[in-house]
């Protein structure tokens, strides 16, 4: 398993480099996991009863439904559900790193998301002026992941969180206030926060977008 420091900024597509024609994994706990593909490496993931939901952080990723012979492309910046009870393949023509969440006995799912489809985190939270938007894209036993939209200047804040938090920003830009210290989070950089710590996050620009993982390291 992976170690992160509580309180460090850091880039998954940055630690994971893909080596060509090579996947590299590296677990971040039991259920989630980094996926590095160079440029022209190929898998395939044996039948697994759970659905697994994949976030593209750079690269792209052709997948294929080996059971029923359907193909999706998941580009850079998308997500994707894999679907349980099959064998799925997946291969990058280029340099792809890819997180990866076993879905097991998940408690609700975003509505409107359908299996072996690609999301685009940037369009699926709409901005609004002078508001932040939420969406709640999973919850998984202890895992929950949102989706956020805020405007330049918008805030939020957590006195005390009860579970450890990754913030990464997917665009624009956020300034986090942790432990009496200012760090500002550019696109594709990450924060991990420590349970029993309180945090404050204030966009920098309009729109920024966020994806908030709660317990997946």
């Amino acid at each position: 398993m992976t170690t992160i420091n509580g309180g460090t900024v850091f880039d998954f597509t940055q630690r994971n480099r893909p080596v060509s024609k090579s996947v590299i994994i590296e677990d971040l706990n039991d259920f989630s996991s980094i996926h590095s593909l160079g440029s022209g490496a190929k898998g395939v993931s044996s039948s697994n009863p759970y659905k697994r939901i994949v976030f593209v952080l750079s690269g792209q990723l052709e997948c294929t439904n080996r059971t029923t012979g359907h193909t999706w492309t998941c580009p850079e910046g998308s997500f994707t559900i894999f679907p349980g009870n099959c064998t799925t393949g997946f291969s990058a023509a280029e340099d792809t790193v890819a997180l990866r969440i076993v879905v097991v006995n998940p408690t609700e799912i975003y509505s409107i998301l359908e299996d072996e489809k690609a999301y685009d985190l940037k369009q699926l939270v709409p901005e609004q002026e002078d508001s932040s938007v939420f969406i709640h894209i999973l919850s998984c036993g202890n895992t929950k992941i949102w989706a956020v939209t805020m405007v330049e200047g918008k805030f939020f804040e957590a006195e005390t969180l009860n579970s450890n938090m990754v913030y990464m920003c997917l665009e624009g830009e956020v300034k986090i206030t942790y432990q009496d210290k200012e760090r500002i989070l550019h696109e594709n950089q990450c924060f991990y926060c420590l349970k029993d710590n309180g945090i404050h996050l204030q966009a920098g620009a309009s729109p920024t977008r966020l994806l908030i993982m709660k317990d997946i390291l």
